[in-house]
């Protein structure tokens, strides 16, 4: 009885802990003054006698500057010592300067050193409450910059009188805050609590868990996963908030466009030969019917595999519930199927390798590996598997298939492309080492929405210059994190690998850590392969083997499988979201637990054995 008025407190706490989280502009910040003038007179100007200084200020007009013009300062919108000001400097630097605390009062941030003259331009420059400078020019972001420090007033906005008619459309608005200490006070209150009643719940439920506890327990996590980020999107979205803060899922209007797009586009080859090959049999048949069959059948065939993998004997309530939150409502299933991506093929089939190679069929298990690896290659780690059982006809045959599936795929293709290997071959190539290294790797497109090692590596350079924007010192910074990666990358996998093969015993933890390498070592990792945690934790539910430790792996296993999408002025970063830093930690956490205790059973092994040698003498 006790537990149970512990977890009602608990689940009571989180709530208020989130309602405060959602709506804290609502809650935190109280409106002292709103503004706004559009189609500002630049003949005026327009006095603010109030002063704060938490303040959401947003300012868009077009421009145009004649050659001739000898124009420096465009406007200021605060005061001298603390300004907020776009000035021109000569030659053809446009540049804002806003107040900041540092030695030199100001900051200077160039929005561009290339200004063209004699053309008309329009710019967008917000600063938000949490101190994040936010600059548009001509519909291209130039600044996205968070910074704790930044300290302006508004005093009188005044714009150069010298533009004349080459400035129109000026639209300011600001709002006024003060900020609520009382509930500065209560959120600390609540935090403490919380973490207090999370101790001992853990110390509560540190035991021995049966299979059906560790069903219950992943559901109940996944569940109120799911229902936290749902009241999330929903608060965001009252509060005026647009993508991506209203939504923990990809752009909207951009539903199943991994599918669409590939099955579109024949004659590119889209992950591999033998995926291409697949991608025009679904062209075949039609973009609607094989969009309508790839959907559905996922759907069905996930629920079939849940009913197989955590449902009892008999079907009950409460199974067909975990069912459906095991099916419907984990966030990389959804994503997958939001996104349409081939990864649901690739995690069908390393289920059916994985359940192959439980079954002790090795060769049957090597079949499904090889169709795998086949579309894509990141399930390449499981061969490990393989050595670690010194299976090594299930190791050839698993290399010998893929490599004969990709070539058959290759010929396939040559005839229906009407091109030639050797073009087909170096259009691939040029693709993944050209464009994709460039927009994915170096540049910020493969940061958003995935969980790789490299993206957490990469935070911490933009952390340090408090902006995600790909500038010239970034991306000097980002170029040298990209060589020495690989080296990174090679060692982990390496000891991985040897841990595997060596020392690790139990199946779920082998394939748990090749699950982590698959996801956590490449550049690039999508959300949407997070579903290939499914495979472990099938593993770890139905094991024989008990284990104190049981609580941890299933917070850690359903944590993965959570949306995390919660945008915050994390590591002095604006607009990333949670889930970027927080999976790969739970990755290097579930990882780390495993080899600890691992080494921990090898050094028990050998202490008990030097004990019996003493005994025995």
């Amino acid at each position: 009885m006790k537990k149970n008025y512990l977890t009602i407190l608990f689940l009571f706490i989180l709530s208020l802990l989130w309602v405060i989280y959602t709506f804290n502009d609502r809650l935190q910040y109280q409106t002292i003054k709103k503004v706004a003038f559009n189609n500002l007179n630049i003949n005026k100007n327009y006095p603010e006698p109030v002063d704060s200084k938490i303040k959401d200020i947003d300012i868009n007009f077009l421009f145009k500057i004649d050659k001739e013009n000898n124009i420096s300062t465009i406007f200021n919108f605060g005061t001298e010592t603390n300004p907020l000001m776009l000035r021109l400097v000569k030659p053809s630097s446009l540049q804002i300067i806003i107040g900041h605390n540092n030695p030199l009062g100001n900051k200077v941030y160039s929005l561009t050193d290339l200004f063209e003259y004699d053309k008309p331009h329009k710019i967008r420059i917000k600063v938000f409450k949490e101190k994040q400078l936010w600059v548009v020019i001509d519909n291209v972001v130039v600044i996205n910059i968070y910074d704790k420090k930044f300290n302006f007033d508004i005093a009188d906005i005044k714009i150069d009188k010298n533009f004349g008619r080459n400035i129109s459309d000026v639209n300011v608005k600001y709002t006024l805050y003060r900020k609520s200490q009382l509930m500065t006070i209560i959120k600390y209150i609540l935090v403490l609590f919380f973490i207090a009643l999370s101790t001992q719940l853990l110390r509560n439920n540190l035991k021995f868990f049966t299979r059906e506890e560790r069903i219950k327990y992943v559901a109940a996590l996944l569940f109120i996963g799911f229902l936290m980020a749902i009241f999330y999107s929903v608060g965001q979205n009252i509060l005026g908030y647009t993508d991506p803060k209203n939504t923990f899922l990809f752009t909207p209007g951009n539903m199943f466009t991994d599918f669409i797009g590939p099955v579109r586009a024949p004659d590119i080859v889209t992950y591999s030969f033998f995926m291409t090959a697949i991608k025009q049999f679904f062209l075949f048949i039609g973009e609607e019917m094989s969009l309508t069959l790839f959907i559905v059948g996922s759907i069905c065939l996930l629920t079939i595999i849940n009913a197989k993998e955590i449902s009892e004997a008999r079907l009950s309530r409460s199974s067909i519930f975990h069912i459906a939150v095991f099916s419907i409502l984990s966030y990389p299933v959804l994503f997958a199927i939001n996104r349409g991506n081939f990864e649901i093929l690739v995690f069908f089939t390393l289920y059916l390798f994985a359940y192959y190679l439980n079954k002790k069929k090795f060769v049957t298990s090597a079949v499904f590996l090889s169709l795998a690896i086949s579309m894509k290659l990141f399930p390449v780690v499981f061969l490990i598997v393989f050595l670690s059982f010194r299976k090594f006809r299930a190791f050839i045959y698993t290399c010998l298939l893929t490599i004969f599936l990709n070539l058959s795929s290759l010929i396939i293709i040559t005839k229906t492309l009407s091109k030639d290997i050797y073009k087909i071959i170096v259009d691939y190539l040029g693709i993944y080492s050209g464009s994709y290294m460039k927009e994915q790797v170096i540049d910020n497109r493969g940061l958003v929405f995935a969980h790789s090692l490299y993206g957490l590596l990469k935070l911490k350079i933009f952390s340090f210059y408090k902006s995600t924007s790909i500038t010239d010192v970034t991306l000097r910074e980002v170029t040298r994190l990209f060589k020495l990666y690989s080296f990174v990358e090679i060692g982990l996998f390496a000891f991985i690998a040897s841990y595997v093969i060596f020392i690790e015993k139990e199946l779920w933890k082998k394939i748990t850590l090749l699950v982590i390498s698959m996801n956590a070592l490449p550049y690039v990792s999508a959300d949407y392969k997070l579903i290939n945690f499914f495979i472990p934790l099938y593993l770890f539910i139905n094991k024989k083997e008990k284990s104190k430790t049981d609580l941890i792996y299933v917070i850690l296993f359903s944590l993965l499988l959570v949306p995390k999408n919660y945008y915050t002025s994390l590591l002095n970063l604006p607009d990333v979201s949670l889930a970027i830093f927080l999976n790969p930690i739970l990755m290097i956490a579930l990882s780390s637990l495993i080899i600890f205790e691992g080494l921990k059973n090898i050094y028990n092994k050998n202490y008990a054995k030097k004990i019996y040698k003493i005994i025995s003498k």
